[in-house]
């Protein structure tokens, strides 16, 4: 577990914050299964594509951000609750999934461009 640093540049707010990079297929996969405390994660994904999500396994609720290549905030669902399924209507290359209060902090909306970097 290391440090996540998110600033949205549109609102000019930063947030460092407990998480983790999920990088390789066994961390995208399992996500927030099975966690017993809400965590945040930084997805990089391999291709741009849709990236759909569930939260079967997920015991907290969590926000869902979807960055496009350029760092921009294309889609969302704020307060995912468990055993729900989210299908983003905009093509993807990386997702935020974050502590609600996170997104109220940074006060992220579509259209924003967000800055993330991940510390050990």
């Amino acid at each position: 577990m290391g440090k996540i640093e998110i600033f949205n540049l549109t609102k000019k707010t930063k947030l460092i914050a407990e998480g983790e990079i999920c990088n390789d297929f066994l961390s995208r996969s399992t996500g927030l299964m099975f966690r017993k405390k809400p965590t945040n994660l930084f997805f990089v994904f391999d291709e741009i594509d849709y990236h759909p999500i569930h939260s079967f396994f997920v015991n907290f609720k969590f926000d869902a951000i979807y960055l496009d290549k350029n760092y921009i905030v294309v889609d969302y669902i704020f307060d995912l609750d468990k055993n729900n399924f989210f299908y983003p209507k905009i093509k993807n290359s990386y997702l935020l999934e974050l502590v609600p209060t996170i997104r109220k902090k940074l006060k992220i909306e579509k259209g924003d461009k967000i800055k993330v970097l991940v510390r050990k």
